[in-house]
């Protein structure tokens, strides 16, 4: 059996007992594999649900790793982590 598509749903908490859904559905391609393709779709969800707590974030670890002199090691690689595993730049592989 081969997966022909992947749908990845995320519920956000909007407070005030309120939630919303957002999904993306994909559709393999020969070659893909449902790992990139649920890779994929979440750093695209992760686009559309980015808060402004996270964008701060973002631009902290940005800074320190921009300057590592000021900073210590342990924190430079720390923030190289987090920034490798919160990219700011969703794949342009989707045509959406």
């Amino acid at each position: 059996m081969i997966p022909k598509e992947v749908y990845y749903e995320r519920c956000i908490n909007l407070g005030n007992y309120e939630n919303e859904k957002i999904g993306i559905r994909i559709e393999l391609d020969e070659g893909d594999t449902v790992k990139g393709a649920v890779d994929a779709a979440r750093k695209r969800v992760d686009s559309f649900t980015a808060t402004p707590q996270l964008q701060e974030e973002r631009k902290t670890y940005q800074r320190i790793v921009d300057h590592p002199d000021t900073f210590l090691y342990r924190d430079v690689q720390a923030a190289k982590k987090w920034l490798e595993e919160h990219p700011s730049d969703i794949d342009e592989d989707l045509p959406f």
